[in-house]
Parts: C-alpha cells; structure tokens; sequence
C-alpha cells in the first residue's frame, strides 16, 4: 500500500517571475506602500481556520507564512520540520508553551507585517531584531535598475536563446531572470558586449544581485560573475563566481549602490578578461577526478548537495553543454553542475547548485 505524503502546516511558495525591471519595480512598489512595521507586545500565537497566526496592535492579527513560521521555529530552538507536522491546535499550544518559558510572550519586537487590503488577512512576513533597519526590495531594485542600464547590463532573459550569448534553447521562455519569491528578491543579468574569447564559447561578464528583507538572515547581496551563456531555464551556465560582497541591513541602502557601482566599474577593463582566460584554461587541463563513481565521491563533499544533485550532476558529465572535450575536468564536472541547475524548481535551489559549478572551478585555482 502506497503511503500517503504528510502534509504540512507550510511549505514555501513557488517563485514569482516579473516580465521586466519596470514589472519588477511596480510589483516591489506596491508591495512597499502595503507593508508596516509594527510594535508587537510579546510572541503570542493563536489558531483560526488551520492556520496559525500573531496577536498585533489594536486587536488585531497578522497569519504566518513559511518563511515567519521557519523564523519563529527557530528563534525558540524547535524543530521547523517537526512542528510543521503538527496539526494547527498543537503547533500552536507548542510555540506559546515555548515561547513562555523563554520569556518571549513579553518581549516586545518589531515586526514587518503586509497589510492584506479590504476582508484580506494581515500577512507577518518577518520579526526584527533591535539593530535591523529595514532595507526594501523595493529600495535596492529602484537603485540597482540605472546602474545596471549605465554599463549595458540587460535581464538574462532578454538574451537567451540567442546564438551569440550562449545558444541554448530556453526550457522555460517566460524566465526572465528576475524572481520575486517569498523570502527575497532576485535577479541576474548579463552584459552581451562584455566577453572573453574561448575556445568553445565565450564567457560574460555577468552581475546578480539578492535582497531580502524578511529572512532570519536579512542582508543585500550583490556579485560579478563570469558566465559560459544563459541556460535553458534563464540561469547562468557555466558560472565561475568572481565577486561577491553581502551587506547586512544596519547601514542603509546607499551602502549597497557604491558597492554596485564599483564593482560594475571593475569589469570595464579588460583586467578581468585576462584573469578569466588563464583560470578557466587551468579548469579545463585540471582533473577533477579519473572515475565518475571517483567524481560522485568527491561531489558529496561540496555543500549542499544531496545524494540527488549528486546523481543528476554526474548523469551529466558526457552533456553536450557541459565539456565532452575533457568531461572529467574540472571545467567539465563545473559545467556538468550548471547544466543539472537547469531543471530545479526552486530559485534558491538552483543559485546554490550554481555557486558549487563555481567553487569547484576554485579548486583548480588554489
């Protein structure tokens, strides 16, 4: 007999694509104008419906969603997975019990809550702790767009597909490159006149940036990357991470753009070019391992990969996208795990399996 899936309090939602920056921006905006910041009393949990959700200020409430419920989990020490198995009555007995032996049902905090509109529930996106200052995804992105059109930066979406900037038939064509998920705001984009010459295809430089203002670990995340071209689902393929710099959220927004704007800067030289050629000629002669069942081994090594993205990656090898000149290299085994991100559902999912193609290429360089 087929065992049935336990289902679950929360799971997190799927990834909104925005068709362009000028979607992107409205979406943030509007989300921006509903969002408040309010002084909660203390941690107080009640259920209504099979669903859980947080006392607020004036008699009012605000319901839990994957990412506050994770947060809050946490943040008392329980098991996100275990009380997520629970029915909504015992989650919550079990977060207030909690919450009042560690003194939290008096705390007062602050909390980001999204206001839900006429007869639409109160959403509690994240608490804040006392130092945090909120920087919104709507604030990073008005800042990011001018930046990325002053250097010729454009969303990868706008490229793929195209024989000059990587080639690959898109899987997923309405995939812009631009995500706004339950937790963050993301987007990657490629500069189409920025290119190295290689050998079998040439690489771009490339930047990402990543915002969040409502995770346990709220910061803005911005990188230069070199990129073989745009992968079918609109990702990066071939991806060697160049740059990257994360800014927590306690100085402001205006932090982040110097930050952006330097970095855009450093790839208007051909500097980097000449590095990238010798790095990525250094991949290709490395061995990454003389076996595949020798490659699968060393793969468990990298974080986070499962057993699963172990498997795919390894499947992948003799790809015609990834190196079938050296498969076994370390470039090819790179190209191998961008190609495998290719078909993974989740935004978060897939930038981390990219980050180990460019860790691996590292590898070589140490």
């Amino acid at each position: 007999m087929k065992q049935q899936a336990m289902k679950m309090l929360y799971e997190a939602s799927e990834d909104q694509v925005c068709k362009d920056m000028e979607d992107m921006q409205s979406r943030l905006h509007l989300r921006d104008v509903m969002t408040s910041i309010k002084y909660v009393q203390g941690l107080e949990v009640f259920e209504d419906a099979g669903d859980l959700f947080i006392k607020t200020p004036f008699y009012s409430s605000a319901r839990f969603n994957h990412t506050t419920f994770n947060q809050i989990c946490n943040l008392l020490r329980l098991n996100p997975t275990t009380i997520n198995s629970l029915s909504p009555s015992i989650a919550s007995d079990a977060l207030n019990d909690v919450a009042r032996k560690r003194g939290l049902h008096n705390e007062k905090f602050r909390a980001n809550i999204l206001n839900g509109g006429l007869g639409e529930e109160d959403e509690f996106r994240s608490r804040y702790g006392s130092r945090y200052q909120r920087v919104s995804d709507y604030s990073v992105v008005e800042g990011i767009a001018p930046l990325l059109e002053e250097f010729g930066y454009v969303p990868i979406g706008d490229v793929a597909g195209d024989m000059g900037v990587g080639g690959i038939t898109p899987i997923k064509p309405h995939y812009t490159g631009l995500y706004d998920c339950q937790d963050f705001t993301t987007g990657f984009t490629i500069n189409p006149d920025n290119d190295v010459s290689l050998d079998d295809s040439p690489l771009y430089a490339s930047f990402f940036w990543k915002n969040s203002e409502v995770s346990g670990r709220a910061c803005a995340e911005i990188g230069m990357i070199v990129s073989r071209g745009v992968c079918g689902n609109h990702m990066y393929h071939g991806v060697t991470e160049h740059s990257l710099r994360k800014h927590r959220h306690v100085n402001g927004v205006e932090e982040i753009f110097g930050s952006v704007r330097e970095m855009l800067i450093s790839y208007v030289s051909n500097e980097w070019k000449e590095q990238v050629w010798k790095d990525v000629n250094m991949a290709k002669r490395a061995v990454f391992a003389t076996t595949r069942e020798k490659v699968a081994e060393k793969l468990k090594s990298y974080k986070p990969l499962t057993s699963t993205h172990v498997e795919g990656i390894v499947d992948r090898i003799d790809h015609p996208l990834a190196y079938p000149r050296n498969p076994m290299s370390v470039w090819g085994v790179a190209q191998a795990t961008t190609v495998f991100s290719q078909g993974l559902k989740y935004e978060k999912e897939r930038v981390a399996v990219d980050r180990v193609g460019g860790r691996i290429i590292q590898s070589s360089l140490n």
